[in-house]
């Protein structure tokens, strides 16, 4: 990814830049992100932190979700894709003396494994989802 600089506009005695940062489809798709959607930026500890700006939507979803009418996958997926990047790395429940990360969980589940299933099992029992 590069940095990109563009004029705004330009005044008699400004000139007005804005930035870009092009990101790649696949993170993109990753997130669940769409075009269109607000982006939140935080800066912390000289990193720009980048994180999509809960809408009313998804406020929407979440009492959809309660009522029961997501499947197990839906459900996870919707918790996982509303975590900011770097909680995704986070342990989220111990199986067979295993830590198990958002993004490990993600994977099995995706894939239909059989630790995928535990997985699930798991963090219904915890109420994550």
């Amino acid at each position: 990814m590069k940095l990109q600089q563009q004029v705004s506009r330009k005044t008699k005695n400004k000139v007005y830049n804005k930035w870009s940062i092009t990101l790649p489809s696949e993170l993109v798709r990753e997130l669940g992100w769409k075009a269109g959607d607000d982006v939140e930026t935080k800066l912390k500890e000289g990193k720009l932190l980048l994180s999509r700006k809960p809408t009313e939507g998804a406020k929407k979803v979440k009492e959809i979700k309660v009522k029961g009418t997501f499947s197990f996958f839906e459900k996870f997926m919707l918790v996982y894709y509303s975590l900011p990047m770097q909680e995704r790395k986070m342990p989220i429940a111990v199986i067979n003396k295993q830590a198990i990360t958002w993004e490990m969980a993600h994977r099995e589940i995706k894939q239909k494994t059989v630790l995928g299933k535990d997985i699930g099992k798991k963090l219904i029992s915890l109420g994550i989802i």
